[in-house]
């Protein structure tokens, strides 16, 4: 997994690779400790090839201790195979994005 500053007037990090059990921790450490004094954090995973159960979890924990500090958290372009995942978990409508359709 690869965590990057995007280049921009919002505040934005992007994922690539894999987030799993082995490194949820990072991502978890990562986001929070680049918490800016407000707005909302844009976490692009379009690069993101797969996320398990504990990834899922991490983003929860982001989402949660983003709004007790006042900010949103906006996931943005989620690969098919990642947004296949928030569907199945539920999760879709909690980070604010919408179904495929059929």
């Amino acid at each position: 997994m690869e965590i990057r500053a995007k280049e921009g007037d919002r505040w934005e990090l992007a994922v690539d690779g894999e987030v799993d059990a082995d490194n949820c921790d990072e991502l978890l450490a990562a986001v929070l400790d680049s918490t800016p004094q407000s707005g909302p954090l844009y976490l692009d995973l379009s690069e993101l090839a797969f996320i398990d159960s504990s990834g899922i979890s991490a983003l929860l924990k982001i989402k949660s201790e983003l709004e007790t500090r006042g900010h949103t958290l906006q996931l943005q372009a989620p690969t098919e195979s990642v947004h296949r995942v928030l569907e199945i978990t539920g999760l879709l409508e909690a980070f604010g994005l919408q179904r495929t359709g059929t």
